[in-house]
């Protein structure tokens, strides 16, 4: 249960996704809420697919002012809440305040945050400070160079991305009897859609221009089982075929994409999967993420 202030609704969370400098995507959020959430004259007050309660989850996120942005962190990130004093009456009693005192009233560049009294040197809230009744009161100036954060602590960047190496120059190969099988290296189009059969001991995989590191795999099947039907196998200095254990068993689910990750990178001219019992695959991926 929210209790809400009856302060103007002008001032909005931003989302950390994409700056480091969180009050450049403010009037983004801002503009989200006032243009998509604002549907009661139209018959319409959440947008897409509310059947699962995601649109209003984010409303509720950008009404406080706070966001979950790293799931499991221990940590809120703070925006720039909706309204200017809000209460968060909790089923045990006790409740969360939080207070915004503004500039003006288009400020929404976070100058400082204080939890109970105390200073916080980050516009993150710890959740475990959360426990029991709370109170954070939050100053918003317009000048960005005020800004509680001012980029020095940007996210990390991310991780670069990997093709598919069965995407760049590779041949496929499989047993005789196997039907079709550049279907598993199609990228999902239409004409592998009912993915391609392996029963017991037949195999299919690619072979590569030049060998190529393998660290990581994806599989995606058509009907679940386990990845115990499945042996890897990657062909050794000697030219022969040899085993590539992945770290871990997994059930492979239907239609669901599942990454594995090989007990030892290697370096090899070709890979393949091999069936223990019957199995029908739609899609494979090789990558080297070292």
């Amino acid at each position: 249960m929210c209790a809400i202030s009856n302060q103007p609704a002008h001032h909005i969370p931003f989302m950390y996704a994409f700056s480091d400098r969180p009050w450049r995507t403010a009037g983004i959020v801002n503009e989200l809420a006032a243009r998509l959430f604002a549907g009661a004259h139209i018959g319409q007050g959440f947008p897409g697919d509310e059947d699962n309660g995601e649109m209003s989850a984010w409303w509720l996120w950008a009404a406080l002012g706070l966001y979950p942005l790293e799931l499991a962190s221990g940590v809120l990130r703070i925006g720039s809440p909706l309204f200017d004093d809000i209460r968060v009456d909790r089923a045990d009693g006790s409740s969360l305040r939080i207070r915004s005192h503004r500039s003006e009233p288009a400020a929404h560049v976070l100058q400082s945050a204080r939890l109970d009294g105390v200073d916080l040197d980050r516009a993150e809230l710890p959740i475990a400070a959360l426990a029991g009744d709370a109170d954070l009161e939050l100053i918003f100036v317009t000048d960005p160079s005020d800004a509680l954060e001012t980029g020095e602590h940007a996210p990390a960047a991310h991780s670069t991305w990997c093709r598919d190496l069965t995407a760049e120059r590779a041949d496929v190969i499989a047993a005789a009897s196997v039907v079709d099988a550049r279907r598993l290296f199609d990228d999902g189009e239409h004409g592998g859609s009912s993915g391609v059969v392996l029963a017991a001991g037949e195999w299919a995989g690619c072979r590569f221009a030049e060998p190529r590191a393998v660290s990581d795999l994806t599989v995606t099947m058509v009907a679940a089982a386990p990845s115990s039907r499945l042996q890897w196998e990657v062909i050794d200095e000697d030219g022969n075929w040899t085993a590539a254990p992945t770290t871990h068993d997994a059930e492979l689910a239907a239609d669901r994409t599942t990454p594995f990750e090989l007990a030892a990178p290697v370096v090899t001219p070709a890979i393949r999967v091999r069936a223990e019992a019957g199995v029908t695959i739609r899609q494979i991926e090789v990558f080297d993420l070292r």
